[in-house]
């Protein structure tokens, strides 16, 4: 394995979790920029060349689609290195391990056993603007005698309907749970003041949560009409597909004996109900979970940083998980990383799903931080624009940099300065 490695070998936190034991429950906590990835592809790579799996047995799990190419090429080109191979059929070199998003393996899921629940898994998954559409329609329609009480344009109300369907959907929770959540939030209004008098803030969000009833009901009523044109939106894949294997338990039986290990990659922004699919599927089964709760991003869609704490109860029946960690960060400089830990230090946490301080690699640079204090938007701007110009100036230069900025109304002050330095700017995305 360290021939394959190229300009480093395996740290020694990396070749413990590479060569742990087949059959266990893993967590590894990996910071930023550790190699997570690369240990994965090893660690696949050690269970192929010792026999432990064969690869087209191995499933990858990550978020976006091109984590997904990534780690799956990663894997590929390792395993395609194995001179083991030269003496296993043909085939085998076309059944590499399969690499998806979560997504994309709960729709396979449902499309494969949508017929335990009665329905077609070929139906296509409609898009935002049609589920968007139909949620409209519904508002129009409604003769909810409600709806005079709010003061809301149609379109403003449509999308809370249709954000709250996807959100319920996200994270199973029933339409009576919502109701119920709201005449329990309603009797704030009810305590009294005490202290001072009034309290603005919550009687702004008893207000806001009062209007649960009604939109509950026109969400009901969207879901039923989803229903009955068979249309099926993203958030509701990983839905189905729990249904499905809750209520079968020859597709769990499948699904382990075809898939004999498992990565859980950026783990620490799986949803509740993505935890409760993979759970039903792989617990007490060969599985390595991988995550940094230092880099939670997904809160929004029904994340929590938390799932990487409760991951040994939810994947083990005893509730242990061995846990490994992976500090050696193998981008930065030794300026960025102390800059980075000194940062991160308030969020640390000492237990064994908490991330460590993090270290250079054996050959990392000194590097350098600059920081400058203007008085105001247009003085920073300019000084910001001065800094580029120094390092990108140079006949042939091919460097790029990149600026990340707060608040999407700055954008063309700084692109302006930039601008005036002969700097070409790209400002990424529909929204800037």
């Amino acid at each position: 394995v360290c021939d394959m490695v190229g300009a480093y070998p395996p740290t020694a936190e990396q070749t413990q979790i590479i060569e742990a034991p087949f059959a266990g429950v893993y967590r590894v906590v990996a910071g930023a920029g550790s190699g997570k990835t690369e240990t994965m592809a090893l660690r696949v790579v050690w269970l192929v060349a010792n026999g432990f799996v064969a690869p087209r047995d191995v499933l990858g799990l990550t978020f976006t689609k091109k984590a997904a190419t990534e780690l799956g090429s990663r894997i590929s080109e390792r395993i395609r290195a194995l001179p083991v191979l030269d003496e296993q059929s043909d085939s085998d070199w076309f059944q590499m391990p399969q690499v998806s998003t979560y997504n994309a393996f709960a729709a396979r899921l449902f499309q494969d056993y949508a017929v335990y629940l009665g329905v077609d898994g070929d139906q296509e998954v409609s898009g935002q603007a049609a589920a968007w559409a139909l949620a409209r329609d519904v508002v129009v329609r409604s003769s909810h005698p409600a709806l005079d009480q709010l003061d809301t344009s149609v379109e403003k109300l449509t999308t809370q309907v249709w954000q709250l369907a996807q959100s319920m959907s996200e994270n199973t929770v029933a339409p009576d749970e919502v109701r119920e959540f709201s005449a329990r939030f309603a009797a704030l209004a009810d305590l009294p003041p005490g202290g001072r008098g009034g309290y603005p803030e919550p009687d702004k969000y008893v207000q806001r949560v009062s209007r649960l009833p009604l939109l509950m009901d026109l969400v009901e009523e969207f879901v039923q009409r989803k229903q009955e044109r068979g249309m099926i939106e993203y958030s509701d894949q990983v839905r189905l597909g729990l249904e499905v294997v809750s209520s079968a338990p020859e597709v769990v039986q499948a699904l382990r004996q075809r898939h004999r290990v498992v990565f859980l990659d950026e783990y620490q922004d799986t949803s509740v109900l993505q935890t409760a699919l993979l759970s039903t599927l792989f617990a007490d089964h060969p599985v390595m979970s991988v995550g940094d709760p230092l880099q939670a991003i997904y809160g929004w869609r029904g994340a929590s940083a938390a799932n990487l704490a409760d991951y040994p109860r939810a994947f083990s029946t005893d509730g242990s998980a061995r846990t490994f960690g992976l500090q050696t960060s193998w981008r930065n400089s030794q300026a960025i990383l102390d800059a980075a830990n000194s940062l991160c230090e308030p969020l640390r946490d000492d237990g064994p799903q908490g991330v460590g301080v993090l270290g250079p690699r054996p050959d990392a640079p000194a590097g350098q931080i600059s920081c400058v204090y203007p008085e105001s938007l247009d003085d920073e701007a300019s000084e910001v624009a001065d800094w580029f110009a120094e390092r990108l100036a140079g006949e042939g230069s091919t460097q790029s940099a990149a600026l990340l900025l707060r608040s999407r109304k700055h954008q063309l002050v700084f692109a302006e300065q930039l601008e005036k330095r002969g700097i070409p700017v790209h400002i990424l995305g529909l929204g800037g």
